[in-house]
């Protein structure tokens, strides 16, 4: 299950997937880009909350497809949010 967090430079990142060594994320930026983390890095990462609930992945993709709209995203980002979203529905 995806999981949306906060870095502790308060950069949003959609977690894909958690493996041995590296966490898969998609990151908000400019570009909006897939990103792999150290796993030691997961105790900077803080859950992301809308109105104390876990914020809804739904509302993440819309956001995260938004911003690449805007400042550009990879093809590989859109290919992973696009089916995320299929994943949901």
């Amino acid at each position: 299950m995806p999981e949306i967090v906060r870095d502790h430079n308060a950069h949003c990142l959609i977690i894909v997937r958690e493996g041995r060594t590296l966490i898969h994320a998609i990151a908000l930026g400019q570009p909006v880009k897939i990103v792999k983390l150290d796993k030691f890095e997961r105790r900077y990462l803080t859950a992301l909350e809308l109105k104390g609930k876990p914020y809804p992945l739904a509302r993440a993709i819309r956001l995260f497809k938004s911003a690449g709209k805007e400042h550009g995203i990879t093809k590989g980002a859109r290919a992973l949010l696009n089916s995320l979203k299929e994943k949901q529905t």
